[in-house]
């Protein structure tokens, strides 16, 4: 066995079955069963008599052919489905959030939490040497609740 297969082979295995995966993902996704028919190709609405025969007919068009519409069509699926791991987090798997991983929004409400503690303590020392405050009372907003007010937009 040539050493560029050895290499390819020993170190690219998971990014080729990863790949592999995603089009076998593409090609069930774009072909359909259309009965009495056969299987229709969703791209571009040709029909074929088995799932075999479109999955050729997708590959030859993006690989071979390299015909627009399906090659913008599995560009947009291969970007979209190979960064879904990218995603995920990589303890649990639970994704919260645009993407964040589940540990990353504990942090961020961890270093929230302390954020507010320091500033409770901040406000606190700096109360503590002005105490005739607080026997002013704070003046209140009224509310507006229950008040009939005429509309006027229309």
């Amino acid at each position: 066995m040539p050493e560029a297969e050895r290499h390819v082979v020993a170190c690219h295995c998971e990014d080729f079955e990863k790949e592999m995966k995603i089009w076998e993902r593409f090609c069930h996704t774009s072909a359909k069963r259309q009965p009495p028919f056969g299987w229709v190709c969703k791209i571009c609405s040709t029909f074929f008599p088995s799932d075999a025969d479109t999955w050729r007919h997708l590959g030859k068009e993006v690989y071979i052919r390299r015909e627009e519409r399906h090659l913008t069509q599995w560009h947009d699926k291969e970007d979209r489905w190979g960064h879904e791991d990218d995603q995920e987090c990589c303890g649990d798997g639970m994704s919260v959030g645009g993407g964040l991983s589940f540990e990353s929004v504990q942090r961020f409400q961890e270093a929230s939490k302390r954020e507010d503690a320091e500033r409770d303590a901040k406000a606190m020392a700096s109360n503590k040497g002005d105490e005739s405050s607080e026997d002013e009372p704070v003046p209140v907003p009224e509310a507006e609740i229950g008040r009939v007010k005429m509309v006027t937009e229309f």
